[in-house]
């Protein structure tokens, strides 16, 4: 059985230079909130390096505000560097609460990831590179949410994870 895999380094920077070695579609969780807010955490470091990561997230929060959807559980993707690095926005943070993270939520969208996949190019290996997510801004508990990782997308899916700490 696959485990999740940590190494210490910058997402983004190995997420690039991993597709440029082998046949990849490197997928990247995150959480977002739920009140169209971008700037904070991880996000700025998306933003450095792409803008259609935000852009689609905004635009996916305007749209379900205007229908009246319920935001959180949700999530949005976006592709860059090729359509070989897909930023999957999990929205599972209430914003301005004080434990912001619903774990009924990320689980949500941990279990929509499988859709994302099933939708890439199926000639090339799938992998998960993460940051810690949920466990800075969102206040969420990391073992739990580790937990939360081996059941879903380990156990289930068999997919390899690979979670990057700085």
């Amino acid at each position: 059985m696959t485990k999740i895999n940590y190494k210490k380094g910058n997402v983004i920077k190995a997420a690039k230079q991993d597709i440029k070695n082998n046949n990849l579609n490197i997928i990247i969780p995150h959480i977002c909130n739920n009140q169209g807010k971008w700037g904070k955490g991880f996000v700025k470091a998306l933003s450095n390096e792409w803008i259609e990561p935000e852009n689609i997230y905004k635009k996916d929060y305007e749209y379900k505000k205007m229908n009246n959807m319920n935001i959180l559980g949700t999530s949005s993707v976006s592709h860059v560097e090729n359509f070989n690095i897909h930023i999957y926005n999990m929205i599972a943070q209430k914003l301005y609460e004080k434990n912001p993270i619903r774990y009924w939520a990320l689980v949500k969208c941990m279990i929509n990831i499988k859709k994302v996949i099933n939708n890439l190019d199926q000639n090339n290996h799938h992998k998960i590179y993460c940051p810690k997510f949920g466990s800075g801004l969102a206040g969420g508990n990391w073992k739990f949410i580790e937990r939360l990782i081996l059941e879903i997308w380990v156990e289930k899916y068999d997919f390899d994870v690979t979670v990057f700490e700085f």
